[in-house]
């Protein structure tokens, strides 16, 4: 099984290929069979579920008439931003796991419980 990082990093450059590939105005199926592979597999790379192999990112960048440095492109800033949001949703989390005042009960003084934060 991938790495959480490189399954990221593969969740993202698939989606920018399936970007890529509806700018161009194809299917799925349309760039399968230019690229002589089944419509299956593109959907499992546009997913991340599959690593395309280097010759299939270089068939996939011509048939895209793209460079191959384009269907990298943007991956890094797209990475970064669900690093920032799995940042988020860990603080939330801590806050939601924190332990809660009783009424009438300072918990930052520790009152009555003979516990301290």
């Amino acid at each position: 099984m991938p790495s959480t990082s490189y399954q990221r990093f593969l969740n993202a450059t698939g989606r920018r290929i399936q970007t890529l590939r509806k700018s161009r105005g194809l299917s799925q199926e349309q760039l399968a069979e230019k690229l002589g592979m089944d419509r299956v597999s593109v959907g499992y790379i546009e997913q991340g579920r599959r690593s395309p192999k280097l010759s299939t990112v270089f068939a996939i960048s011509r048939v895209l008439d793209v460079r191959v440095f384009d269907l990298f492109e943007d991956v890094e800033a797209s990475l970064e931003r669900e690093a920032v949001t799995e940042v988020g949703r860990t603080a939330n989390r801590g806050r939601a796991l924190r332990p809660r005042a009783l009424p009438g009960r300072d918990m930052e003084r520790g009152d009555g419980d003979g516990l301290s934060l």
